[in-house]
Parts: structure tokens; sequence; C-alpha cells
């Protein structure tokens, strides 16, 4: 039986299907998260938890994790604010994070497109498609949503996310900065958003990210709606 990789508990009727999948491009912490965790045991063993509050299973540690608490402020700029309380409201449980890969590293290493078009590593990702049928995925990671569109992939993300309904773009913003593209894919059954790596991508701001907030927040709404959430 497959074992699903994610970061979160599964809360049924929430994140178990149609819910927002975080998806990275692999596990693992920056250098530094990572000797901290290791300097720190566990709060908790396997206790319920949301993405927004992983102090509850690993301790107050888990609120300098880089990665994680970029996201959830972008969340609180796209005008969705993320609790940290407990196991969060019906929203919070909602959230899923995975990533595509099931392997571990502080970093990328090699060639992105061979790694994530690996046999393997499409096989686990599609699995937990067909597993959790998101209606709205986050990507972390600006090659993702372009390595989706592979014939390797696509076809098969297609088989549960439903046909194209809107093709990819990208879309930029004026910025006194760095720019990043955020990419836009929509899907019958699903729809994807694809953002710059959120601890590793140079340059870039929170301002920046900021610009998309209307856009993003509407998708936000719109899944609310959907899942019949105030």
């Amino acid at each position: 039986m497959f074992e699903p990789n994610i970061a979160n508990s599964v809360f049924p009727g929430f994140n178990d299907a149609q819910g927002i999948m975080l998806c990275g491009y692999e596990w693992g912490f920056s250098k530094s998260d990572q000797d901290s965790l290791q300097t720190n045991e566990r709060k908790r063993s396997g206790v319920s938890h949301v993405f927004s509050n992983k102090a509850a299973e690993y301790g107050e540690i888990a609120n300098s994790w880089k990665y994680d608490q970029r996201i959830i402020y972008w969340f609180e700029l796209f005008g969705h604010k993320l609790s940290k309380k407990d196991t969060g409201g019906s929203f919070e449980k909602c959230l899923l994070q995975t990533n595509w890969c099931d392997t571990q590293s502080n970093k990328m290493e090699g060639d992105y497109w061979s790694k994530l078009l690996d046999p393997s590593q499409v096989d686990n990702f599609i699995a937990h498609i067909e597993m959790f049928k998101p209606r709205l995925i986050f990507f972390f990671g600006s090659q993702i949503i372009r390595i989706l569109q592979s014939e390797k992939v696509l076809p098969r993300f297609i088989e549960t996310a439903g046909a194209v309904t809107e093709p990819l773009s990208f879309q930029t913003k004026q910025f006194d900065g760095r720019v990043f593209n955020i990419g836009f894919q929509g899907f019958e059954n699903c729809k994807t958003v694809c953002f710059p790596h959120p601890s590793g991508s140079h340059g870039l701001s929170d301002d920046y990210i900021k610009l998309f907030s209307t856009k993003i927040g509407n998708l936000l709404q719109e899944f609310k709606e959907f899942k019949g959430l105030s």
C-alpha cells in the first residue's frame, strides 16, 4: 500500500480530498535548520498537527524554519491568515504539505528536470495527486510547473485533475527589485499556482509576492466557498 510523504496530519473532510496541496521539490531543511532540529528533541511524537503549527509536533524550534514560516506569512499577505494555535480551524486543516520527490537533501543537487522526471519521482508525485485529489496546488519552486508540462507527467496528472481549462501562463509585476515569474494553470478539477522557492530564491522579496495578493487571494476565497468555509 502506498504510504504518502506528507509533513502534517490528514484531517478527514478537509485535506484528505480536494484540499490545498503545498508542494516543493524534495524534503530537506537548510543546513542550519537541520542542525537545530537535531539538537532539539520532539515535543510529542505523532501528535495531530496542521502545517501552520508544526510546533505541536516538534516544539518551538519549528517556528524558526524559514521555508514553512515564509509560506505562512504569504498566506497572510494574500488575506487568508493561518492560525498557529492548536490544530487551527477548518481552513488550516485543508492544507497538506508534500514534495514532488521523496528524497531528502539540504539543497537540490544536479539538474531539476532529470531529478523530477526520474520515473520513481514522477510516480511519487502522481500517487499523491491520485490519493488526495487537490482542488488547489501551490508549487514552491519555479521549475515545477514547467516540469508538470512534460509528456511524462501531464497526461497522468490530467487523469485526476481533468482537462486543461486555463493554459499555463506566467505573470510578473513591475517592481523596484528582482522580478520573478509566477505561474498559473487551471484544470477542470484543480487550479495550480507556481511560486519561486520561498527560502532558496536569492533576491525574492515578500513585497513582490504581495503584488499578487488580489489574484491569489481570490483563488483562496473561491476554494473556501467550494469547501463551504467561512
